[in-house]
């Protein structure tokens, strides 16, 4: 609240707050321990991720998440990882800063609607490309003439990220997440088919 009353865009009045809270005791925790994934994928493939959770007290479980990898993945490495919303909030901090930046009203509500819960598992599939962001919006998967258009821009109107988010998928678990873990990935192509061969 302090936030949006304080910006510098619009002025807004307070008309009323509702919130909701559940208050649990002791609090249910547990650490990312490990990340389980096909070592290879292909462009459109259906894959299963399973994150290995380890609580204080109490056996391990696994949560499984099917992805679908993008129809256009090109060859090459890729990561897999697996952490709160909240971690990955605050790397969204070092990989695309250009976020943060409050251009407008808009891109503060943005911001202040990211996933930053503890308890919420996120899975993502990393790309090492770099992209930018513009505006307080991310535009991955941009062809390099665009890219170089916008690194020879006026300083300050694109800022480059460090990394791409190629898929995300994330779920509530009710429990406080610790921890990450991260697999690499090697995107592999489907062979073409072989043509017929002269039949003797």
């Amino acid at each position: 609240m302090q936030i949006l009353l304080g910006n510098r865009h619009e002025p807004l009045v307070l008309e009323g707050v509702r919130a909701r809270l559940r208050v649990e005791r002791p609090v249910r925790a547990a650490r990312v321990v490990a990340l389980h994934a096909p070592a290879r994928i292909a462009p459109g493939e259906v894959f299963t991720v399973e994150v290995e959770l380890a609580p204080r007290h109490g056996d391990r479980w696994r949560e499984s998440f099917t992805l679908q990898a993008p129809v256009n993945l090109q060859p090459g490495p890729l990561r897999l990882g697996a952490a709160s919303a909240r971690d990955f909030f605050q790397l969204d901090a070092l990989r695309a800063s250009g976020l943060f930046e409050d251009h407008s009203l808009a891109a503060t509500l943005d911001l202040l609607n990211r996933p930053r819960s503890r308890d919420e598992l996120t899975v993502v599939l990393i790309a090492p490309e770099l992209g930018f962001t513009a505006g307080g919006r991310e535009l991955p998967g941009l062809p390099p003439s665009v890219r170089y258009t916008l690194a020879s821009g006026p300083p300050g109107s694109a800022r480059p990220t460090l990394a791409a988010y190629l898929l995300r998928d994330s779920r509530p678990t009710g429990v406080f997440l610790q921890g990450d873990a991260v697999r690499d990935v090697e995107v592999r192509l489907s062979p073409a088919p072989r043509p017929e061969g002269v039949r003797p």
